[in-house]
């Protein structure tokens, strides 16, 4: 077996990106969300139990469950508030969703 030595970022850089993870508390998405914030990615976890977003490593937590569309609404419209200044490609991504939730 050939063990190979990689670094996230000698493949691509997501310093400084925006990642939104649901379901951010599970096991998958905790792990994804500590792996971001160690590769210094901007971390945007999203669960429908506050209390344990809490513990998650992100920049930012929200409370939704995505299977409600009413929560999804409210979601992107806060995400529309706090991200509206982080790059073209974030704004590009909410205004997409926006034209959809409209």
């Amino acid at each position: 077996m050939i063990k190979i030595k990689m670094k996230v970022e000698d493949i691509f850089d997501i310093e400084g990106k925006v990642f939104l993870v649901t379901g951010a508390y599970g096991l998958i998405g905790s792990n994804l969300c500590h792996f971001l914030d160690e590769n210094n990615a901007t971390v945007v976890a999203v669960g429908k139990k506050e209390e344990k977003l809490k513990d998650l490593k992100a920049a930012t937590i929200f409370k939704a469950d995505i299977s409600n569309e009413g929560d999804v609404i409210s979601l992107w419209r806060s995400l529309e508030k706090e991200f509206q200044n982080h790059g073209d490609q974030c704004e590009r991504n909410i205004s997409h969703v926006q034209t959809r939730v409209q």
